[in-house]
């Protein structure tokens, strides 16, 4: 937090009140527990009262000279102001967390107290069309969990660099109450003392406040998230009723694919109707290329260009579409065919690979899709910039109309894509899942003879070897590596069980429970391999064979091995990097994923995950892009020809970035004149995107570079500037805040 100040009657505020605000948010669980409404608020009104007039004190001190008496900058002053605000504002939204939180304490109890039935209210037997829509609940459940999930961890890396926030705060105050022990102070050093000492007491009042504010927070969605993962359980064992109790009709079957089909012909007469329309704008007589011959010449001709262009991509998309109804209308009578034929292993791989190259087509296809759309969007917008100055006001409010018009079709079609696209990955998922239960289904018999035929029974009982006259046969290697499956799963939850429930008693932070997760992980396992090998009753013996070659591995990777380990417990003691940091490596930006006992694992920004040993991040210089800051400082160079106007230039890379959603204003994007090269002049456009959302979307930052070249070559073209190539991309972190 930025410090911030007040007036000349500045000192006449009693410093009880800023405890009595410390003292306020210590109370804070007792007051939550008794009275999460009109009781709080009241509680809470004297503070926020003493506030409102400590805002009003610290805006009439917003002078100079007041500044130069207490020997602090203006703009701490007013940045003083700012922090009363955001003091006062935290008040005012407790009692509305307060409130969240019992609400959903509230729908946990009555749950618990009449919990739901397994089974729908609507008796069975059930069609597709019902089946599918208990199938978006719980999607919709899911991706809610998932949020909650998310923002708790997003909340408890706030929590972390809050805290650190706060002990550097308590730092400054002890340093200030030092300094006003000593004897012989002039006035003004003891008035810049007093300042600066009220100053601290009110971060820290705010501090509290925020780290109250974000526990009740985490609280809530841990609640919350609870409750949903009861509704989630129930869905699911709703879902696997209806599947159950599933029962196909013919004429049900007939109306859907017929549904489809209606809607695959509604696309083929929408592509022909965009196809006669590019034909008209391709095979159109333009006017005088001479803007000059006429009025609107050149304007017209720039629309007749872009029609010509849009139409035809709406055409491909409409054909695009056609192709995804239809292959809905073949995934939807799979459906329909499952309970009587469900297909063979081969035949669902078959379908597997077609959904595989759906979903890769769908990914690579819809972001250029947006790209051209915003493209479209702002070739149309410099458009009618133009239009503004034609004189003729009947053309130009047809013009206008025409790109409108041409504008919102694309709009509509690429969002009616993207529902397609994910309509039909939908149903295919749904498919499968369903194909693959009813694989699992049937006996364990039935499908060893259907893989293994009449030579299954004697292949089953193969002897593979033979160790203190005990056979190692065929079944029990099987059965062992059952046990270590099912064992390795159930070694997975259980160390995740003891982490969160060592990190709730302990108090530790996530560093150490992932520590914990990961050495209870090993030991299990181990454990787990032993306990297999033994219930199939395969001798240890068995593989003595191997004593020696492990002897030797485990003496030359032993080294390594503890070099990880330990510099792992480094990372997690240390905190040079934490989870969901953006680091530097090999020359690229990378989001740390899991710091692990021996690797950490790491997300680049086009989403290949890199394993890195823990050992390399003391044995090389990483740079911690992140560390300390909520923003990902990004800049991208473009060379211009000499000649150019600079401050133009500078201008439009400016506006560009202002321009695009994801890019933070604050702190705002900048534009410097970097060097002189050999051929060009050298612009480096500085932008920031938030760490939140590059977390939640590695590949956001190259769509964002991506973007930004994208309309940098646009509005550079229509300024009629040239551009030099040039490949220079600097990545680096803001500056400290603090600094």
């Amino acid at each position: 937090m930025v410090p911030k100040k007040h007036s000349e009657a500045f000192h006449r505020i009693p410093w009880h009140r800023y405890f009595l605000g410390i003292l306020l948010i210590g109370l804070l669980g007792g007051i939550a527990d008794k009275a999460p409404g009109e009781e709080l608020s009241r509680d809470w009104s004297s503070r926020i009262a003493a506030l409102e007039e400590e805002i009003d004190t610290a805006r009439r001190s917003e002078t100079l000279e007041f500044s130069s008496r207490v020997g602090v900058p203006l703009g701490d002053l007013k940045e003083f102001t700012n922090t009363l605000l955001s003091l006062r504002n935290i008040y005012l939204l407790l009692p509305a967390e307060i409130r969240r939180r019992e609400e959903a304490r509230r729908q946990i109890a009555a749950w618990e107290q009449n919990p739901p039935s397994g089974a729908p209210e609507t008796p069975p037997p059930y069609g597709l069309v019902f089946y599918d829509r208990a199938w978006d609940r719980l999607d919709e459940i899911s991706q809610r969990v998932d949020e909650r999930i998310f923002q708790r961890r997003t909340i408890r890396s706030e929590l972390e660099a809050q805290v650190e926030a706060q002990e550097a705060t308590q730092r400054k105050m002890r340093r200030v109450e030092d300094q006003r022990q000593e004897k012989n102070l002039s006035e003004e050093k003891r008035r810049s003392l007093e300042w600066h000492g009220r100053q601290y007491a009110t971060e820290l009042e705010e501090y509290g406040l925020i780290l109250a504010l974000l526990n009740l927070q985490d609280e809530t969605l841990r609640l919350e998230g609870a409750r949903l993962s009861q509704e989630q359980g129930i869905m699911e064992k709703r879902l696997e009723f209806i599947r159950l109790h599933l029962e196909f009709r013919d004429e049900d079957r007939r109306r859907d694919v017929d549904a489809l089909g209606a809607q695959a012909t509604l696309w083929t007469s929408r592509w022909r109707e965009y196809d006669r329309r590019y034909e008209e704008f391709q095979g159109a007589t333009l006017r005088s290329r001479d803007p000059g011959a006429a009025p609107g010449i050149a304007e017209d001709q720039a629309l007749r260009e872009l029609g010509s262009e849009a139409y035809r991509r709406l055409r491909d998309q409409c054909r695009l579409m056609e192709e995804l109804i239809l292959e809905r209308q073949v995934t939807r009578e799979r459906r329909y065919a499952l309970p009587t034929t469900p297909p063979d292993a081969a035949t669902l791989a078959e379908w597997k690979k077609d959904w595989e190259s759906w979903s890769s087509y769908g990914d690579t296809s819809l972001p250029l899709r947006q790209q051209w759309l915003v493209s479209l969007e702002n070739r149309i917008a410099t458009l009618r910039n133009d239009l503004a100055d034609l004189a003729n006001e009947t053309l130009r409010r047809s013009m206008e109309n025409e790109a409108g018009v041409l504008l919102q079709e694309t709009r509509q079609n690429t969002l009616e894509c993207e529902t397609l696209f994910s309509a039909l990955l939908r149903e295919q998922r749904r498919l499968e899942k369903d194909a693959t239960k009813n694989q699992r289904a049937q006996p364990l018999a039935f499908r060893m003879s259907e893989l293994l035929g009449a030579e299954g029974d004697a292949l089953w009982n193969t002897e593979l070897w033979v160790i203190e006259d005990r056979a190692v046969t065929v079944a029990k290697v099987v059965k062992a590596l059952s046990i270590l499956v099912l064992g390795f799963l159930l070694v997975r939850a259980i160390s995740r069980f003891l982490g969160d429930r060592l990190s709730r008693h302990l108090n530790l932070d996530l560093h150490a429970v992932v520590l914990i997760r990961k050495i209870s992980f090993y030991l299990l396992a181990f454990a787990v391999v032993l306990f297999a090998l033994h219930k199939v009753n395969i001798p240890l013996t068995a593989f003595a064979f191997l004593g020696g070659a492990l002897a030797i591995g485990v003496g030359v990777g032993a080294q390594s091995f503890f070099s990880n380990l330990i510099s792992g417990v480094l990372l997690m003691v240390e905190k040079p990097l934490r989870i969901h940091d953006i680091v530097e490596v090999r020359g690229e930006l990378a989001v740390v994923q899991e710091i692990g006992a021996r690797a950490t694992r790491v997300t680049t920004l086009d989403s290949t995950d890199i394993f890195l040993p823990n050992s390399s991040f003391w044995g090389n210089q990483i740079a911690n892009q992140t560390y300390g800051s909520t923003s990902l400082k990004l800049s991208l160079a473009l060379g211009v020809a000499y000649g150019s106007p600079e401050r133009e230039v500078e201008g439009l890379l400016r506006q560009i970035a202002e321009a695009h959603p994801r890019i933070l204003k604050t702190p705002a994007p900048y534009v410097r004149l970097a060097q002189f090269g050999e051929t060009a002049m050298i612009f480096r456009l500085s932008f920031y995107l938030a760490q939140k959302d590059v977390v939640a979307s590695p590949r956001l930052a190259n769509d964002t570079l991506s973007d930004l070249r994208y309309a940098a070559v646009e509005a550079l073209r229509q300024a009629g500037i040239d551009m030099v190539p040039t490949h220079r991309l600097e990545l680096s972190r803001p500056p400290d805040p603090g600094a």
